[in-house]
């Protein structure tokens, strides 16, 4: 199965998203009509591109965005959250949290923001292995929810 190519694009100047989850043939076709292709390409932008994933909510999830769990341990709740990144190195594969079980990776990854043993960890991210799109996998996001990004903060 092919991943759809799908971007977001973030305007700092405007502090909003000016394109949001549209292919570059959208994209292309949009700005022609509109006339908005010299604001696009003048003013400081941060292009995002969708993973092919999306959380347990069906939300489709970017470079950029926020995810989270939370599990309960002992009584004690623990919320885990991450950044959506595009990472080339070493990542770790989810078999056991050390360098032992790191892997070279390039690809969309997890960086640890909160919650987590070491925040900036960066882990693999994937589906459980029963859907599409599994692959080396630390992070199963079918489990975790987009709940913002790194421009609008979280919820």
């Amino acid at each position: 199965m092919n991943r759809e190519i799908k971007f977001r694009v973030w305007n700092n100047n405007r502090n909003m998203f000016i394109i949001n989850g549209m292919t570059p043939k959208e994209i292309q076709d949009d700005a022609t009509q509109s006339m908005e292709l010299p604001i696009i390409t003048n003013e400081p932008c941060v292009w995002q591109q969708y993973t092919g994933l999306k959380d347990k909510n069906g939300v489709e999830i970017y470079e950029g965005d926020i995810i989270e769990f939370s599990s309960s341990v002992i009584n004690k709740k623990i919320t885990y959250q991450y950044e959506i990144i595009y990472h080339n190195g070493y990542v770790e594969d989810g078999s056991a949290g050390t360098a032992e079980y790191s892997i070279v990776f390039s690809g969309f990854a997890a960086k640890a923001t909160k919650g987590c043993c070491d925040e900036g960890r960066t882990r693999s991210i994937g589906r459980s292995p029963d859907k599409e799109n599994y692959g080396v996998c630390g992070i199963i996001v079918d489990y975790y929810e987009v709940i913002g990004n790194i421009f609008e903060g979280v919820e």
